[in-house]
Formats: C-alpha cells, structure tokens, sequence
C-alpha cells in the first residue's frame, strides 16, 4: 500500500490553525477538514475594507441578510501525490462574475491559479499557511467580484474528486517536441513582421516557425494528426492543432489567437510551454454558457441550443476542459465553457483527412446568471425571515436595553449605599437623642433618633434603606431643609435645628444611557462585592488522530483508484474489499542507498558465438518473419546488401543499401503476389500487417528511397529523412532474433500506412513528384464509390444524364475542398459540381490510394455548366486565378503528383481555349514580376480510354459546407488577373465564347488566399449579372 503522508498534512494543518488562533492568519477566518477528510480542507476569508471584493461580499451580504455571505469559502484539495505535487485550490462560494480580464487568476469553473500553485513553480517544502496568503492576495490582485444578483445559484459545482490536473504525465510528450519559454504573439502583433495572418483569429490553432516542421516531421515516431499542449506560467492550460508553420517567424516565438490568449490571462510576448502531445478523439463533452445572454441570441436567431452547441464545436480543433470557446451566433461571440469532455481531460475533435466525419455528445448545463426558481424561492424565504428577525431583534434589544439600565441602577445603588455606610460608620445612630423626620419622594417619612454631632451620611443610610429607596433604585439623593431653604453637604452633621426642620430626601436624574451603562464597567469598593477573574483563551480542541488517519487513507484510495478510471461507487466498493492500487512512482518514496563499498564485480555471461553460416541463416529467418517473403527472395536480398545489419552500419552508402534490401524484399514479394493473380489488395494477409507499410514505402516514399532497389539518392529532407518509419522498425528486427520482438514492431506499423498518407499530405517536402508507370499503379476496383444524390448545396442531381444544354469542365488545381467551393459559389449557370480522381491509371481509386501516388490520378473538379448563363471563359479565370500554377505538383502545403494543375479538353474548342488562355497567364505573371513557368499539363479527356474522372467518396463532395468540416484550403493565389479575353483571343475563339462576369465582379469577389475558406457556402448574388447577359445576346 502507498505510504500517506498524513503527518505533513497534519503538521500543516496545525500550523494554520495556530495562526487563525493568535490573529496571524492574515484575513484567513476557518479551515477545517472536510468530514474529517485532511485530503480537503474548507477554508473562510475576508479581505481588506474597502477593497473591491469585499465590497461586493458585503453588498451580497447585505441584499441576501446573510452574514455568511460576507466572506469567501475555499475548497483546498490535496492530491495523492502532495506533496511532491502541489494542492488544488478552488472556489465554492459564492460565485464570482467572471469576465476575461480576471481568467488568469481564476478559471470560469472557480478554479485559483497563482506561481505558486503552477506545478513547475511548486517547491515541496512549501507551508500551506504560505499558500494561502498567497491565494488571497492573489485574489485581491485579480479584481474579481461577487455576483450580486440575488435569485441565481451562490456556490460552484463542487470540482470532481479525481483531480485531473491536466499534469504532464497524463498526455506524454510526443514526436520529441517540447519547447519551454516560448514567446506568444497574437495575429495583429506579428503583423507588422509577417504580414496579414488575421485568419488565424477564427481558429483555435498554433503557428510554430517553419524550421520546426523538419524537426517534427523527421521524428522517428510520428505522431499524427498534429497537436499541442500550451501550458502559462500560472499552470493555466489548453491544447489545439497545428495552424501552419509560418516562414519567417524567429525560433522560440508561437501565434495563438488573440482569444485563446485572453482564456489563458496572457498577454503579449509573454514566455509559455508548448509540448507535442497525442490526445484521444472526443467522445462527449458538456458545457456552460458564461452568460444567459446567449440563450437570448440563440432565441432571436431561431436555432436550437443543442444543435448550434454541436455545429460550433464541431469547428474547433481540441477541447480543453476548464477553458471557454468563443461560439459565433449571428455574427456575435459569446463564450462557452467546457465543463467535462470524455474521454479524458482534453480531447481533440480533427482526425486524420482521411477519416470520415465522427459524431459526439453534447451536454449542456445552465449559464450562471440564468435565475433559479430553488435560488429565487430561498431568496424570498430569506426577505420574509429577515423581516421577521428584524422584528424579533428590535424586541430582544429594547429588553436587553432595559435590563441592561436596570442592572445599571442596581449596581449604582449598591455604590451609594456602601459608600454611606462606610461615611456612617455602618451605624443608623442608634443612641442619640435627636429625633429627626425624612420625607421621601413618595410621600412616605422615615424617622430616627441621631446623636447630636453625628455625620450627615447617618441620614442618607436612612433613606437608602428605606423601601422606596429599595425600589425606586435612586442614581443619587441629598437632603434639603425647608427652613432656613438649605441643601446639607457631605461634611454637615447633625444638630438640634434639624429637630425642627423639616428634611425632604431629593433624587437626583439619571444620565443619558451611555453614562447610565457606563457604571457596568466601575468596581465595587474593595470589600463589598468579589468579580470574576478575565477568562483565558481557549485552547485548541484536541484531534482525534486516528480518526483523520483512517478516513484520510480511505479518500486517499478511493481517489487513486477514481484516477485509474473507477467512478467513485466503484471505487468505494473497492476499498471496503481491501483492494487498492500498487504504489505509482510519484507516490513511492524512493529507496534508501546502500552504504558505500567495493563495487561488486559483473557476473559473467557465457554466450556462444554463432557461425557465419548460423548468423547468415537467422537473417534469412528474421527477414523471412518480418516480410512474409520466401527464403530464396530474402536471400537474394541480403546478398544484395552484402549481408549488411543494423549492427554494421557505418556509413550513409552502407544504410542505404541495407533499406534498399529490406524493400527490395517487400517488392519481390509483391511481384510474386501479382504474377499469380492475388493483388496488391491481399498483401495483409501474407506480408501481416506491416506489409502494407513497407510496400507503401516502397512504392510512394520515393524521396526517402528513389528507387526499390540499388542506392538511395539523397532527398530535400537531408540526412535524418532515410531514418523513416519503416527503415528503423526494419533495422530493430533485423537486430533481434525474438519472434515477440518482432510482433511488436508489426502491431506498432498496423496503422502506419494511414499516418503515412496523411504525413506526407502535410510535411513541407511531402509525396513523391515522379508520376508512377501505368504498369505500376495500383488496380483499383470496378464498382464505382457511391456519393449523394443531390448536390448538398445546389440541390442538383450529382451524376448524369445531364439536361440538354448543359457543357462539363474537369480541372485540377490543388486540394479539391476549396477548388470546388470556388466554382459553386460563381453567381448562375452552374448546374452541378463534383470532386473527384482525374487523369490516372487507377479505376475508381479510393482517397487512401490517391494520397499514396501510385495511382496517377490528381484532386479534380467536374463542372457541369450552362454556357447561355455563363462562359466557360468565367471559370477558367476562376480557375488561373484561385491558385499558384507554376509550383509544380504541389499547391502550398500539400505536395504530390495528386496535388498537379491541370485542364482536361473534351473537345478541340476547349483545347484551343486553354491553351490560349495559359499563354496569356503566363505573360500576366511575367509582368506582375512572377517569374515561374506554368506547369498546368493540358491533356485531352480522350487520353484515358476508361475515363477521365472518377467521383470521390461522398464525405469529400461539397466537403466546405457540411457541418464539422475543417477550414482548410492550402490553394496560392497569386492575385495576379487573367488580362481581358478580348487582348489574348483568336477571331475563332471570340466567336465561339464570351466571358458574362464583368470586371466589377472580379474586383470584389476574385479569389484571394483564404477567401474561399472564410466565405458563406451558398452561391454570390450579383445583381450585375443579368445585364451582362443580355448584352453578350445583342453582341
């Protein structure tokens, strides 16, 4: 069983309570364990006078005749791994308003975020009487206040029990890249250094600098698709993918979007920690509207709060838990918080490109400041009792003032009598011969004998002990004579003229209540009256040790085992068992060294050498087990490469034919394969699951290999690219005779050939650009793949038979997403647009295929078009103009043979037009000082006897417009123009076309980088277009 360390959490918890005790706790009013729990503490605070948030406590305080309300409850959670790890500091009440200035001191979800309690800031000696005065000033500092408004929820939802973090350990880092002390810029500071990066701000995306993409994309484990892990100073994390990598932008320094900063609470140029790391796809996320206005917005604009959550998320990248997202209603942003996603702490939402599209849950729970009929119902109740305890509170004070007066007058009285009694000697004058008469205030006498010469207090005893003194309780009384009108002095005595005076006892009036109270706080003289001795502060209840230590330890378990995945009855019902998790290496203590002394000598090992006959035959075997090929083929192979191993590698010639070999093998095979009718399509089944891999590699890596047998020529990439996938998973078989070693290197390439399609789709020095033989390609299959019907935007059938009329354009300029965007969107007389594989050798090809290269086939657009509305002349500027024509077999990001420029002529017309049309580009291109040669190939339709075009999968047709599709377009247009038809037109080509879109509409809806991306899906409105149709039917 993993060893708690409840001793430091007990010594720290005596330590904050000897501070609360002696006033030094600095504003710190209670912490207590959580049902005897030291594994959560709750912890009260009151700030400085003054001070905005103790203001807005008060005034809560006050609106909700609550005195409770006037001070902040902590939740303070420890892990199991304190204190090597440091605690969790949350709110629980009442709840903050947050707004983005305050995130980087406290989360939406009440979360405490300070240097302190950042993990890489965390000092394991650190007291928590420190860490929470830290907390509170760093709450002070923050400026956040209290809701005031009284009919919502007061309390945060109390934070899960398994602590998830988010810690390093529980998304490792992959592909070798972790960056510490990066600076972040947002778009518009990078700006004037970059040029205009806007769209990055409708993202949720990273921009690293272009040198790390080699870095990244010659990792020897590739991890696909691309995300990262940002992590500030305070410990505050989120993770998103990769934007682009952005030439120009200085080692060390990331573009985030400026909203994505402000979630964070970072500002410019401020250092962070972006970490490669590989996250699980979504399965389910829930989330809380920050405000109650959106659901205002959400109303108005006539949608469904669920399904335009689902739309919106669906848009990001990556979810973090304990962050918010800015949803887009009508062209306002309201943040939403992720509260929870599944299946664990941060999910990301993009897959592969060559996955289709995946659906997840969305849950959602009220926005904070929506009213509550449970909140608004213990408001009223608390009006009601508040009134009620206002009343009672009046009374109570009104009696315990009269008390208070009474208690006053009793003990003055007491005061007077000793005082007279002490002056009298306590004698009344029993022997005297003078008889004298007081008349007291009620009218009533008291008479007595006094001796002649006896002090005057013999006859202020007098009256004081008479029954109206007794109860009327005088503050003070004196006497005065009728005759002569006299007033007696303390000093007087008694003579015989008093006989025959007549004496009346006078009441002196009662001060005001604060003089009349003050009596309360003035002894009794010594002697008269015995008052307590001041009480001593009590001492610290004392703890019952035993009890904390058990239900420490069971929290400590059950939240261990919640980490490992239980839910908490699970958990629970685990350690009533007695079972419980082995210890972690976080929670181990490490081992004591043993004492120093004489290193003991190795134990020798006695290994027999093999024979080279022996080591020549377990190649054989190895290469024979891992490929799948006859022991012949290997063979030959491995005498090709002069029996070379990954032991003996010396040299780059060396490696290079030792790759050489171990594809060479994989092809022969291949080739055995086809001559006896199998295909390339069952591979899997003799060559395992690696097979596909390795051929891949063999058939489409050609800038790592260049050729399946003989030397390997040097690539773009340098030296790291020849340690690929393959070759080091070939190179640790090769150096192993285990068959288990083996199995684990073909389970770990089972989905190799997948990443490696999409690695090449985005790696800068990406796919092969050597067109593959016809003899070469891939066989493709002959039921064609099946797409929708209708047009998901225009509404029109996607195949034919076309109506009458109608005219078809097939091109390729990039990847086809935006491409058929563009030409959709033109304003009338496209009939149908569909995306598909055009000018290759593969039947009805699959986008995995394509992406390999080996089916000869580019990214393409079929246009189905009415020449009466508008011009084949109007696409195909659209066409010259929405891309970079002179980068050959690739477009920006994406590079390979699919990726070419091309046109492809249906009849001679069209022939004519494009190449007449490509003449005049490049002289446009010339002249704006763009120097590059158009490589569009230009290739008749009739060339591909079996067809030219061939539908892609459904999910890729109208791919832009469908919900939870990524806005990525990689087009290059270089906003050069098509010079007018009219300078670069034969008389024959004038007389069979005519361009319909005038040059107004070019100038403000021509392609521009980014501008198909960011525009709507339906098609422009043009209110110019009808005109101009009618005055090409005059001309």
């Amino acid at each position: 069983m993993p060893q708690l360390n409840f001793k430091r959490l007990l010594v720290e918890y005596k330590k904050v309570q000897s501070a609360i005790s002696a006033g030094q706790a600095q504003g710190i009013l209670r912490c207590e364990p959580v049902g005897d729990n030291m594994l959560e503490w709750d912890v009260d605070m009151t700030f400085p006078e003054g001070s905005p948030l103790q203001t807005s406590l008060d005034a809560l305080a006050e609106s909700m005749s609550d005195a409770e309300m006037q001070k902040l409850t902590l939740s303070v959670r420890f892990p199991a791994e304190y204190p090597l790890c440091p605690p969790e500091v949350w709110l629980r009440r009442p709840r903050m308003r947050h707004c983005s200035e305050h995130a980087g001191a406290v989360t939406f979800g009440g979360r405490v975020c300070s240097l302190t309690l950042a993990s890489h800031g965390w000092n394991a000696v650190t007291d928590m009487l420190s860490v929470l005065v830290d907390v509170r000033q760093s709450l002070l500092d923050s400026g956040i206040q209290a809701y005031t408004t009284v009919a919502i929820k007061k309390e945060y939802p109390e934070a899960a029990i398994k602590l998830v973090r988010l810690q390093s350990e529980l998304f490792p880092t992959v592909n070798g890249f972790c960056k510490d002390g990066m600076t972040v810029l947002s778009a518009t500071a990078a700006a004037p250094f970059l040029g205009d990066l806007s769209r990055l701000e409708t993202t949720d995306k990273i921009c690293l600098p272009f040198s790390y993409a080699n870095e990244i994309y010659s990792h020897e484990d590739l991890r696909l698709p691309l995300t990262f892990e940002v992590t500030t100073r305070v410990g505050r994390k989120t993770h998103c993918a990769i934007f682009e990598f952005v030439n120009g932008l200085p080692d060390m320094h990331a573009l985030l979007p400026k909203w994505l900063m402000d979630d964070l609470g970072i500002e410019e140029r401020e250092a962070v920690r972006v970490r490669a790391v590989q996250l699980d796809l979504i399965t389910s996320v829930k989330v809380q509207p920050h405000s109650v206005d959106f659901y205002y917005a959400v109303r108005d604009s006539g949608r469904e709060v669920p399904s335009l959550l689902t739309e919106s998320l669906s848009r990001f990248s990556a979810l973090t838990e304990d962050t918010a997202v800015p949803i887009d209603v009508d062209g306002k942003f309201f943040d939403v918080q992720i509260l929870t996603v599944e299946p664990r702490g941060a999910v990301r939402i993009i897959d592969t490109d060559v996955q289709h599209h995946f659906e997840f849950k969305v849950d959602f729970v009220p926005a904070p400041d929506l009213e509550d009929d449970a909140a608004k119902e213990e408001y009223q109740r608390r009006v009601v009792e508040g009134l009620k305890l206002k009343r009672e509170q009046s009374a109570i004070k009104k009696q315990e003032l009269q008390d208070r007066r009474q208690a006053a007058r009793q003990h003055r009285f007491a005061m007077l009598r000793a005082t007279a009694a002490k002056a009298a000697g306590g004698e009344a004058g029993a022997s005297g011969s003078i008889e004298i008469a007081l008349r007291l205030p009620d009218g009533s006498n008291v008479k007595g004998a006094y001796a002649e010469g006896a002090p005057i207090s013999h006859l202020l005893l007098a009256a004081l002990d008479s029954s109206w003194a007794k109860s009327a309780l005088p503050w003070g009384i004196y006497l005065r004579m009728a005759f002569p009108k006299k007033v007696l002095k303390d000093g007087d005595v008694i003579t015989k003229e008093l006989h025959r005076s007549m004496l009346s006892v006078q009441e002196e009036e009662a001060p005001e209540d604060e003089e009349l109270l003050a009596v309360l706080s003035e002894r009794t003289p010594a002697g008269t009256s015995d008052e307590p001795e001041a009480l001593s502060p009590l001492p610290m209840p004392e703890l019952d040790e035993a009890a904390l230590m058990a239900r420490t330890q069971r929290a400590f378990e059950v939240q261990r085992l919640m980490r490992a995945g239980f839910n908490q009855q699970e958990a629970e019902e685990k350690f009533s068992k007695g079972e419980v998790l082995p210890p972690s290496d976080a929670s181990r203590r490490p081992e004591p060294l043993p004492p120093a002394g004489p290193a003991a000598a190795p134990i020798p090992r006695l290994e027999r050498t093999l024979s080279e006959e022996e080591e020549r035959q377990r190649k054989i075997e190895v290469v024979v087990s891992f490929t799948g090929v006859d022991a012949a083929v290997a063979q030959v192979a491995l005498e090709d490469a002069s029996w070379i191993t990954a032991e003996n590698i010396v040299g780059r010639q060396q490696l290079s034919a030792y790759n050489a070999c171990m594809l060479s093998s994989s092809a022969r095979y291949l080739r055995v394969l086809a001559s006896k009718n199998k295909g390339a399509g069952r591979i899997a089944g003799s060559l395992r699951c690696c097979a596909r891999s390795v051929c891949q590699a063999a058939g489409h890596l050609r800038l790592r290999f260049c050729r399946v047998a003989g030397s390997v020529a040097a690539s773009k990439l340098g030296w790291g690219a020849y340690r690929s996938k393959p070759a080091l998973a070939m190179q640790y078989v090769l150096q192993r005779t285990d068959a288990g070693q083996a199995d684990k290197v073909l389970v770990a390439l089972e989905s190799f050939a997948l990443q490696v399609s999409c690695w090449l789709r985005h790696v800068t020095s990406g796919s092969s650009t050597t067109m593959i033989r016809k003899e070469d390609a891939l066989p493709g299959r002959q039921e064609p793949l099946k797409v929708s019907a209708e047009h998901y935007v225009l509404g029109t059938p996607m195949k034919g038979p076309w109506p009458e009329g109608m005219s078809k354009f097939v091109f390729a300029n990039g990847c086809f997403w935006g491409s058929e965007k563009g030409i959709w969107r033109l304003p009338a007389g496209i009939f149908s647009t569909a995306v598909g594989y055009a000018a290759g050798f593969t039947p009805n090809p699959t986008y995995e295929e394509v992406v390999t290269g080996r089916t000869g086939h580019a990214e393409a657009v079929q246009v189905i078009f009415d020449p009466a509305q508008i011009d084949l002349v109007d696409i195909l500027r659209w066409f010259w103009e929405a891309h970079d024509p002179t980068q050959y077999m690739r477009q920006g990001a994406d590079q390979g043979t699919q990726y070419r420029s091309g046109l492809y002529y249906f009849d001679e017309d069209q022939r004519e037009l494009f190449v007449a049309s490509k003449k005049a580009y490049q002289d446009a291109l010339q002249a704006a000082g763009k120097h590059g040669e158009i490589s569009t190939e230009i290739r008749a339709a009739s060339d591909f006897p079996d067809g030219v075009f061939w539908y892609a999968e459904d999910w890729h047709q109208q791919y832009l417009a469908k919900p939870g599709s990524r806005p990525y377009c990689s087009a290059m247009p270089q906003e050069v123009s098509l010079p007018p038809f009219s300078e670069w037109a034969t008389p024959s080509l004038a007389a069979k076309f005519w361009p319909k879109l005038p040059e107004a509409f070019w100038k403000q809806h021509g392609p521009a980088p980014h501008s198909v991306v960011e525009s709507p899906d339906s098609p422009i409105e043009w209110s110019q277009f009808s005109t101009r149709i009618a005055e090409h039917a005059e001309l």
